[in-house]
């Protein structure tokens, strides 16, 4: 969360520096709808404003699921025993290897 409010003023402030430089006004038409005179920054302002959401909505999740996991913490804690995995199996004998028998040559 604190990334993402040094991520809202780095925004705020370049928002700022571009509404200084830039004082004028544009029409925006959406579809249907035709807005006239809107200051330049609204609309850099806007444009903006969706990657933030986006980034908090992220935020947010990974505050959430972190918080999960700490709860289940205590199940896979340091120092846990093995005692419920499954018992290793008997070794499997290893294969018959006749091709390097001097008996089976080809006699």
């Amino acid at each position: 969360m604190v990334l993402f409010f040094f991520t809202l003023v780095v925004v705020a402030l370049g928002v700022g520096v571009f509404a200084h430089y830039n004082p004028g006004t544009m029409d925006v038409t959406v579809r249907t709808y035709h807005f006239v005179g809107i200051p330049s920054w609204e609309v850099v302002a806007a444009a903006a404003g969706v990657p933030l959401v986006l980034f908090l909505i992220h935020a947010m999740v990974a505050s959430v699921r972190i918080r999960l996991l700490r709860g289940i913490g205590g199940e896979y804690a340091m120092g846990r025993t093995f005692d419920g995995l499954p018992s290793l199996r008997d070794p499997e004998p290893s294969p018959k290897r006749s091709w390097t028998s001097s008996v089976d040559r080809g006699r």
